[in-house]
């Protein structure tokens, strides 16, 4: 019996996305996804521009440290698309567990920063 090319790749995906819908519905494929913040701004800035005496937002910046150099609690609301917000704890932690990818946010919390120094 011979087996043309077609019908071969034709069973081989039935055989692969059958075994991904038993596993997944058995509880043994299981997937995170991150929530991604969108934003409609852009911001550019000449590397000139930069301050050493600037803030730097990393793993370890707290709300507090934010609210100290300028960014308010609106400004927070605004960019985590949250209303009731606990500012407790870092940044990263806060992101961890409100599955936001702290990446995006750092990103626009450091350009949000150096907007308020201009």
């Amino acid at each position: 019996m011979k087996i043309n090319n077609k019908t071969l790749i034709i069973v081989i995906l039935i055989i692969l996305i059958s075994g991904y819908g038993i596993a997944k519905s058995t509880g043994l494929w299981t997937t995170t996804g991150r929530k991604f913040i969108s934003t409609n701004t852009e911001v550019v800035h000449d590397e000139e521009d930069n301050d050493e005496n600037e803030m730097k937002v990393n793993a370890k910046t707290t709300f507090e440290e934010l609210f100290e150099n300028g960014i308010t609690k609106e400004n927070v609301k605004e960019i985590f698309g949250i209303e009731n917000i606990e500012y407790t704890g870092n940044i990263k932690e806060f992101c961890n567990n409100n599955d936001l990818e702290f990446s995006e946010v750092k990103e626009i919390l450091t350009n949000k920063l150096i907007d308020l120094v201009k």
